[in-house]
């Protein structure tokens, strides 16, 4: 919007473009996540689904995570689980409490923490991935909303 502003400056043309501004730039957002995601010729030219490669929130990511659609979470989550990503977390957690079990120890201990760091090992017997989220009958069908001619997971 600066950049307008400033061509401005030099124009005579004084025409509120913030708006045209931002709707090019989202559509311009969205196009490249698309690509990125979805182009032959992208990936020749850049590399294949990059954003994920960077662990990037793309607007068709976005949209996959924020659905209420059961089903499509317990895959996500049986991928989770297949990929070793639960394993991997596990094992973060475990160093992060270590090293900070080792620096309260380093600063002279403190009992306060190490209770709160001791309630915090609840994720230790989370072992076993919840397949049907808590409220929820198996028979629960999502909702959706019609948006055009598709349908459209959306959180509500």
């Amino acid at each position: 919007m600066l950049a307008i502003r400033l061509m401005q400056l030099f124009s005579e043309n004084k025409e509120d473009f913030t708006k045209l501004a931002g709707i090019l730039g989202l559509y311009f957002q969205i196009r490249d996540d698309y690509l990125n995601l979805c182009s032959q010729e992208y990936a020749e030219n850049k590399s294949y689904c990059e954003d994920l490669t960077e662990g990037k929130f793309s607007f068709p990511i976005m949209h996959a995570i924020l659905t209420r659609d059961l089903e499509l979470k317990r895959y996500c989550i049986t991928l989770l689980e297949r990929f070793g990503s639960f394993a991997y977390t596990r094992n973060i957690l475990q160093e992060l409490d270590t090293d900070a079990r080792e620096e309260i120890a380093k600063l002279g201990g403190n009992p306060l923490l190490e209770d709160i760091l001791d309630q915090l090992l609840n994720w230790k017997g989370a072992g076993d991935v919840v397949k049907t989220p808590l409220g929820c009958d198996q028979g629960e069908k999502p909702e959706t909303k019609v948006r055009g001619q598709d349908t459209v997971q959306e959180p509500l």
